[in-house]
Protein backbone atom coordinates (compact mmCIF):
# COMPACT_ATOMS: atom_id res chain seq x y z
CA UNK A 1 0.00 0.00 0.00
CA UNK A 2 1.23 3.52 -0.84
CA UNK A 3 0.04 6.01 1.75
CA UNK A 4 -0.52 9.69 0.73
CA UNK A 5 -2.85 10.80 3.56
CA UNK A 6 -0.60 12.33 5.38
CA UNK A 7 -2.53 15.54 6.21
CA UNK A 8 -5.45 13.74 7.59
CA UNK A 9 -2.87 11.50 9.62
CA UNK A 10 0.56 10.22 9.21
CA UNK A 11 1.15 6.47 8.14
CA UNK A 12 3.27 4.56 9.25
CA UNK A 13 5.28 6.02 12.07
CA UNK A 14 8.99 5.70 12.97
CA UNK A 15 9.78 2.52 14.59
CA UNK A 16 10.65 4.46 17.60
CA UNK A 17 7.01 5.72 18.40
CA UNK A 18 5.73 2.01 18.30
CA UNK A 19 7.91 1.54 20.79
CA UNK A 20 7.46 4.34 22.72
CA UNK A 21 3.79 3.24 22.96
CA UNK A 22 4.50 -0.26 23.55
CA UNK A 23 6.92 0.33 26.65
CA UNK A 24 4.77 3.05 28.27
CA UNK A 25 1.79 0.90 28.29
CA UNK A 26 4.07 -1.94 29.50
CA UNK A 27 6.48 0.21 32.42
CA UNK A 28 4.46 2.93 32.66
CA UNK A 29 0.66 2.18 33.35
CA UNK A 30 -0.17 4.64 36.27
CA UNK A 31 -1.99 7.84 36.08
CA UNK A 32 0.34 10.58 36.06
CA UNK A 33 0.05 12.86 39.30
CA UNK A 34 -2.37 11.02 40.63
CA UNK A 35 -0.59 8.94 43.11
CA UNK A 36 3.22 8.30 44.20
CA UNK A 37 4.25 4.47 43.17
CA UNK A 38 6.82 3.58 40.79
CA UNK A 39 3.93 3.56 38.12
CA UNK A 40 2.48 6.74 38.28
CA UNK A 41 5.73 8.57 38.89
CA UNK A 42 7.05 6.51 35.67
CA UNK A 43 4.04 8.14 33.68
CA UNK A 44 4.26 11.28 35.13
CA UNK A 45 8.04 11.31 34.03
CA UNK A 46 7.20 10.13 30.15
CA UNK A 47 4.52 13.11 30.72
CA UNK A 48 7.07 15.83 31.30
CA UNK A 49 9.49 14.53 28.62
CA UNK A 50 6.85 14.82 26.04
CA UNK A 51 6.75 18.81 27.17
CA UNK A 52 10.31 18.79 26.93
CA UNK A 53 10.72 17.17 23.17
CA UNK A 54 8.36 20.13 22.14
CA UNK A 55 10.10 22.88 23.68
CA UNK A 56 13.23 21.20 21.75
CA UNK A 57 11.52 21.29 18.57
CA UNK A 58 9.78 24.61 19.08
CA UNK A 59 12.77 26.78 20.35
CA UNK A 60 10.75 27.48 23.62
CA UNK A 61 11.70 27.64 27.40
CA UNK A 62 8.59 26.95 29.10
CA UNK A 63 7.62 23.17 29.28
CA UNK A 64 5.04 24.01 31.86
CA UNK A 65 2.94 26.30 29.31
CA UNK A 66 2.62 22.99 26.94
CA UNK A 67 -0.81 21.49 27.26
CA UNK A 68 -1.57 18.25 26.33
CA UNK A 69 -5.62 17.79 24.55
CA UNK A 70 -6.88 14.79 22.59
CA UNK A 71 -6.37 16.79 19.16
CA UNK A 72 -5.93 20.22 17.78
CA UNK A 73 -9.71 20.51 17.31
CA UNK A 74 -10.07 20.65 21.27
CA UNK A 75 -6.90 22.64 21.62
CA UNK A 76 -8.41 25.02 19.06
CA UNK A 77 -11.87 25.23 21.17
CA UNK A 78 -10.26 25.76 24.18
CA UNK A 79 -7.58 28.18 23.13
CA UNK A 80 -10.78 30.23 21.50
CA UNK A 81 -12.89 30.21 24.40
CA UNK A 82 -9.82 30.85 26.90
CA UNK A 83 -7.72 33.26 25.86
CA UNK A 84 -10.46 35.90 25.31
CA UNK A 85 -13.65 34.59 27.40
CA UNK A 86 -15.78 37.13 25.87
CA UNK A 87 -14.57 38.39 21.99
CA UNK A 88 -16.02 41.07 20.27
CA UNK A 89 -14.90 41.21 16.96
CA UNK A 90 -12.62 37.87 15.73
CA UNK A 91 -11.36 37.88 12.90
CA UNK A 92 -9.75 34.52 10.27
CA UNK A 93 -8.77 33.47 6.85
CA UNK A 94 -10.61 32.13 4.79
CA UNK A 95 -8.40 29.06 4.58
CA UNK A 96 -9.29 27.68 8.21
CA UNK A 97 -10.43 24.35 9.12
CA UNK A 98 -13.96 24.12 10.78
CA UNK A 99 -11.94 23.67 14.10
CA UNK A 100 -11.89 27.40 13.66
CA UNK A 101 -14.86 28.27 11.71
CA UNK A 102 -17.08 26.59 13.97
CA UNK A 103 -16.29 27.57 17.51
CA UNK A 104 -16.48 31.15 16.17
CA UNK A 105 -19.64 30.71 14.40
CA UNK A 106 -20.83 29.11 18.22
CA UNK A 107 -19.76 32.54 19.46
CA UNK A 108 -22.28 34.77 17.30
CA UNK A 109 -25.12 33.54 20.02
CA UNK A 110 -22.91 35.35 22.58
CA UNK A 111 -22.86 38.43 20.88
CA UNK A 112 -19.09 38.07 18.96
CA UNK A 113 -18.58 39.22 15.13
CA UNK A 114 -16.49 37.70 13.06
CA UNK A 115 -14.64 39.09 9.65
CA UNK A 116 -12.84 36.51 7.52
CA UNK A 117 -10.05 37.98 5.30
CA UNK A 118 -8.98 36.11 1.82
CA UNK A 119 -4.80 34.19 2.60
CA UNK A 120 -3.23 35.52 -0.91
CA UNK A 121 -1.94 38.05 -2.53
CA UNK A 122 -0.91 41.11 0.01
CA UNK A 123 -2.18 38.97 3.22
CA UNK A 124 -0.86 41.86 5.66
CA UNK A 125 -3.31 44.50 3.66
CA UNK A 126 -5.84 41.65 3.52
CA UNK A 127 -5.59 41.73 7.63
CA UNK A 128 -5.56 45.15 8.32
CA UNK A 129 -8.88 45.68 5.88
CA UNK A 130 -10.86 43.77 8.21
CA UNK A 131 -9.71 44.84 11.37
CA UNK A 132 -11.80 47.37 13.55
CA UNK A 133 -11.58 48.73 16.45
CA UNK A 134 -13.31 46.26 18.48
CA UNK A 135 -11.30 43.14 16.95
CA UNK A 136 -9.60 41.36 20.18
CA UNK A 137 -8.70 38.21 18.81
CA UNK A 138 -7.20 36.44 15.37
CA UNK A 139 -6.89 33.17 14.36
CA UNK A 140 -5.46 31.33 11.44
CA UNK A 141 -3.71 28.29 10.09
CA UNK A 142 0.13 28.48 9.57
CA UNK A 143 -0.40 26.16 6.54
CA UNK A 144 -3.43 25.49 4.27
CA UNK A 145 -4.85 21.72 4.88
CA UNK A 146 -6.13 22.29 1.26
CA UNK A 147 -3.52 24.36 -0.49
CA UNK A 148 -0.40 23.50 1.25
CA UNK A 149 0.83 27.33 0.90
CA UNK A 150 2.07 28.52 4.29
CA UNK A 151 1.55 31.83 6.41
CA UNK A 152 4.12 34.48 5.91
CA UNK A 153 5.59 35.04 9.43
CA UNK A 154 6.99 38.21 8.66
CA UNK A 155 3.04 39.73 7.84
CA UNK A 156 2.14 38.09 10.94
CA UNK A 157 4.95 39.55 13.48
CA UNK A 158 4.35 43.10 11.41
CA UNK A 159 0.69 42.63 12.28
CA UNK A 160 1.27 42.16 15.98
CA UNK A 161 3.21 44.89 16.09
CA UNK A 162 0.84 47.19 14.63
CA UNK A 163 -1.92 45.34 16.45
CA UNK A 164 -0.31 44.58 20.16
CA UNK A 165 -4.03 44.35 22.10
CA UNK A 166 -5.24 41.57 19.11
CA UNK A 167 -4.88 38.37 20.65
CA UNK A 168 -3.33 36.10 17.99
CA UNK A 169 -4.26 31.83 17.87
CA UNK A 170 -2.06 29.88 15.20
CA UNK A 171 -3.11 26.72 14.11
CA UNK A 172 0.19 24.70 13.42
CA UNK A 173 -1.48 21.31 12.03
CA UNK A 174 0.17 21.26 8.78
CA UNK A 175 3.34 22.88 9.76
CA UNK A 176 4.95 21.64 12.77
CA UNK A 177 6.89 18.56 11.76
CA UNK A 178 7.64 19.92 8.32
CA UNK A 179 9.33 23.39 8.79
CA UNK A 180 10.94 24.88 11.63
CA UNK A 181 9.23 27.41 13.88
CA UNK A 182 10.85 29.36 17.18
CA UNK A 183 7.75 30.35 19.44
CA UNK A 184 7.82 33.59 20.96
CA UNK A 185 5.45 36.20 22.10
CA UNK A 186 5.60 38.65 18.95
CA UNK A 187 4.52 35.83 16.89
CA UNK A 188 1.07 34.59 18.85
CA UNK A 189 -0.27 33.83 22.35
CA UNK A 190 -1.00 30.37 21.57
CA UNK A 191 -0.23 27.45 19.31
CA UNK A 192 -2.63 24.32 18.55
CA UNK A 193 -1.49 21.22 16.63
CA UNK A 194 -2.28 17.90 17.00
CA UNK A 195 0.26 15.11 17.74
CA UNK A 196 -0.75 12.76 15.23
CA UNK A 197 -0.09 14.34 11.63
CA UNK A 198 4.02 15.12 10.98
CA UNK A 199 4.94 15.19 13.89
CA UNK A 200 4.49 11.06 13.42
CA UNK A 201 2.52 10.73 16.98
CA UNK A 202 -0.90 8.39 17.61
CA UNK A 203 -4.39 9.94 16.90
CA UNK A 204 -5.57 11.18 20.01
CA UNK A 205 -2.90 13.18 20.75
CA UNK A 206 -2.48 17.29 20.45
CA UNK A 207 -1.72 20.00 22.74
CA UNK A 208 -1.99 23.90 23.02
CA UNK A 209 1.15 25.99 23.84
CA UNK A 210 0.67 29.25 25.65
CA UNK A 211 3.28 31.12 24.40
CA UNK A 212 2.67 34.34 26.87
CA UNK A 213 1.54 34.62 29.99
CA UNK A 214 -1.62 35.34 31.36
CA UNK A 215 -5.09 34.51 33.12
CA UNK A 216 -6.32 32.06 30.90
CA UNK A 217 -9.88 31.05 31.72
CA UNK A 218 -10.21 26.95 31.98
CA UNK A 219 -12.10 24.89 29.17
CA UNK A 220 -12.70 21.70 31.18
CA UNK A 221 -13.40 21.06 34.80
CA UNK A 222 -12.08 17.86 36.64
CA UNK A 223 -9.47 16.20 38.51
CA UNK A 224 -5.52 17.79 38.43
CA UNK A 225 -4.04 15.99 40.63
CA UNK A 226 -3.37 18.82 42.54
CA UNK A 227 -5.01 21.45 45.03
CA UNK A 228 -8.39 18.58 45.20
CA UNK A 229 -9.52 20.69 48.10
CA UNK A 230 -10.41 23.70 45.53
CA UNK A 231 -14.36 24.01 43.85
CA UNK A 232 -11.52 25.97 41.19
CA UNK A 233 -9.49 24.51 38.75
CA UNK A 234 -5.10 25.51 39.81
CA UNK A 235 -4.32 28.29 38.95
CA UNK A 236 -0.82 27.47 37.51
CA UNK A 237 -0.30 26.14 33.65
CA UNK A 238 -0.79 22.93 32.80
CA UNK A 239 -2.62 22.11 35.36
CA UNK A 240 -5.20 24.99 35.21
CA UNK A 241 -6.16 23.55 30.86
CA UNK A 242 -5.13 19.57 31.89
CA UNK A 243 -8.90 18.50 33.55
CA UNK A 244 -8.87 14.74 33.97
CA UNK A 245 -6.80 11.96 33.05
CA UNK A 246 -3.76 12.62 29.98
CA UNK A 247 -3.64 10.01 27.54
CA UNK A 248 -0.21 8.78 28.49
CA UNK A 249 0.84 6.30 26.04
CA UNK A 250 -0.52 8.46 23.22
CA UNK A 251 1.52 11.50 24.66
CA UNK A 252 5.09 9.17 25.04
CA UNK A 253 4.42 8.21 21.34
CA UNK A 254 4.34 11.34 20.38
CA UNK A 255 7.42 12.56 22.20
CA UNK A 256 9.46 9.73 20.29
CA UNK A 257 8.17 11.08 17.28
CA UNK A 258 8.97 14.57 18.16
CA UNK A 259 12.54 13.38 18.73
CA UNK A 260 12.96 11.12 15.94
CA UNK A 261 12.09 14.30 14.03
CA UNK A 262 14.72 16.77 15.81
CA UNK A 263 16.84 13.49 15.48
CA UNK A 264 17.07 14.02 11.85
CA UNK A 265 16.96 17.67 12.06
CA UNK A 266 13.95 19.81 11.19
CA UNK A 267 15.61 21.65 8.01
CA UNK A 268 16.06 18.32 6.53
CA UNK A 269 13.07 17.38 7.24
CA UNK A 270 11.64 20.95 5.45
CA UNK A 271 13.96 19.84 2.72
CA UNK A 272 13.39 16.63 1.87
CA UNK A 273 9.58 17.47 2.13
CA UNK A 274 10.19 20.26 -0.38
CA UNK A 275 11.78 17.85 -2.60
CA UNK A 276 9.30 15.25 -2.48
CA UNK A 277 6.37 18.22 -3.60
CA UNK A 278 8.48 19.75 -6.44
CA UNK A 279 9.02 15.92 -7.37
CA UNK A 280 5.10 15.17 -7.38
CA UNK A 281 4.08 18.68 -9.15
CA UNK A 282 6.31 17.31 -11.88
CA UNK A 283 4.63 13.85 -11.81
CA UNK A 284 1.12 15.67 -12.20
CA UNK A 285 1.99 18.17 -14.89
CA UNK A 286 3.47 14.97 -17.00
CA UNK A 287 0.11 13.08 -16.79
CA UNK A 288 -1.66 16.34 -18.02
CA UNK A 289 -5.20 17.31 -17.59
CA UNK A 290 -4.49 18.07 -13.76
CA UNK A 291 -4.73 21.33 -12.12
CA UNK A 292 -3.15 21.59 -8.81
CA UNK A 293 -5.45 24.37 -6.68
CA UNK A 294 -1.83 26.14 -6.26
CA UNK A 295 1.25 26.02 -7.70
CA UNK A 296 3.20 26.81 -3.65
CA UNK A 297 2.05 23.50 -1.52
CA UNK A 298 4.00 22.60 0.86
CA UNK A 299 3.64 18.84 1.47
CA UNK A 300 0.26 19.53 0.16
CA UNK A 301 -1.41 19.14 -3.46
CA UNK A 302 -4.61 19.48 -4.50
CA UNK A 303 -5.62 19.21 -7.63
CA UNK A 304 -9.25 18.65 -10.17
CA UNK A 305 -9.29 16.83 -13.32
CA UNK A 306 -10.51 17.03 -16.69
CA UNK A 307 -11.57 13.26 -17.00
CA UNK A 308 -12.71 12.39 -14.05
CA UNK A 309 -14.70 13.32 -10.79
CA UNK A 310 -12.56 13.95 -7.51
CA UNK A 311 -14.47 10.54 -6.14
CA UNK A 312 -13.50 8.29 -9.02
CA UNK A 313 -9.77 9.51 -9.07
CA UNK A 314 -9.89 8.73 -5.54
CA UNK A 315 -11.69 5.39 -5.64
CA UNK A 316 -9.56 4.35 -8.58
CA UNK A 317 -6.15 4.85 -6.62
CA UNK A 318 -7.71 3.04 -3.87
CA UNK A 319 -8.47 -0.10 -5.89
CA UNK A 320 -5.09 -0.01 -6.94
CA UNK A 321 -3.23 0.18 -3.18
CA UNK A 322 -3.08 4.38 -3.23
CA UNK A 323 -4.46 6.27 -0.18
CA UNK A 324 -5.49 9.99 -1.02
CA UNK A 325 -8.48 12.06 0.33
CA UNK A 326 -11.29 13.68 -1.91
CA UNK A 327 -13.83 16.34 -0.73
CA UNK A 328 -13.84 19.42 0.87
CA UNK A 329 -11.06 18.46 3.69
CA UNK A 330 -13.43 20.62 6.60
CA UNK A 331 -12.15 23.48 4.52
CA UNK A 332 -15.22 24.88 3.03
CA UNK A 333 -14.71 28.22 2.80
CA UNK A 334 -11.07 27.72 0.70
CA UNK A 335 -13.26 25.46 -1.86
CA UNK A 336 -15.57 28.20 -2.18
CA UNK A 337 -12.72 30.35 -3.45
CA UNK A 338 -10.49 27.63 -5.51
CA UNK A 339 -13.39 25.10 -6.12
CA UNK A 340 -16.68 26.92 -6.03
CA UNK A 341 -17.54 24.22 -3.99
CA UNK A 342 -16.72 20.97 -5.43
CA UNK A 343 -14.00 19.99 -3.80
CA UNK A 344 -10.67 18.22 -5.02
CA UNK A 345 -8.47 15.49 -4.83
CA UNK A 346 -5.94 15.64 -2.03
CA UNK A 347 -2.15 14.44 -1.84
CA UNK A 348 -0.19 14.81 1.17
CA UNK A 349 3.50 13.79 1.70
CA UNK A 350 5.20 12.49 4.80
CA UNK A 351 9.18 12.60 5.20
CA UNK A 352 8.74 8.86 5.10
CA UNK A 353 7.43 8.38 1.48
CA UNK A 354 9.32 7.92 -1.27
CA UNK A 355 10.32 9.01 -4.63
CA UNK A 356 9.24 5.27 -6.62
CA UNK A 357 5.67 6.15 -4.54
CA UNK A 358 5.22 9.09 -6.74
CA UNK A 359 6.40 7.06 -9.83
CA UNK A 360 3.65 4.78 -8.85
CA UNK A 361 1.11 7.25 -8.50
CA UNK A 362 2.42 8.99 -11.79
CA UNK A 363 1.41 5.47 -13.46
CA UNK A 364 -2.24 5.07 -12.25
CA UNK A 365 -3.19 8.29 -12.89
CA UNK A 366 -1.97 8.08 -16.67
CA UNK A 367 -4.01 5.08 -16.72
CA UNK A 368 -6.67 6.75 -15.25
CA UNK A 369 -6.93 9.76 -17.59
CA UNK A 370 -6.69 6.63 -20.80
CA UNK A 371 -9.69 5.30 -19.39
CA UNK A 372 -11.59 8.40 -18.70
CA UNK A 373 -9.64 11.02 -21.30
Amino acid sequence: MIYLDNAATTYPKPKCVYKALRDTLRFAGGNPGRSSHLLSLRAAERIYEARESLCALLSFPYPERIVFTQNATYALNMAIRSVTPRPRHIIYSDAEHNSVIRPIAALEGEGATHSEFPARGDILRAMESVTEDETDLLVLSLCSNVTGECFPLSSLREYRKRHPAVRVILDGSQWLGHKPLALDGSLCDILCAPGHKALFGLQGSGFAVFVTEGSYTPFAYGGSGSHSESTEMPALLPERMEAGTLATPAIAALSAGVRYITDIGIEAVEERIAYLTKALYERLDAVGGISPLSQKGHGIVSFRTDFAPNATVSAYLDAHGICVRDGLHCAPRIHRVLTEGRGAVRISISYLNKIKELDRLYKELRSLSSIYG
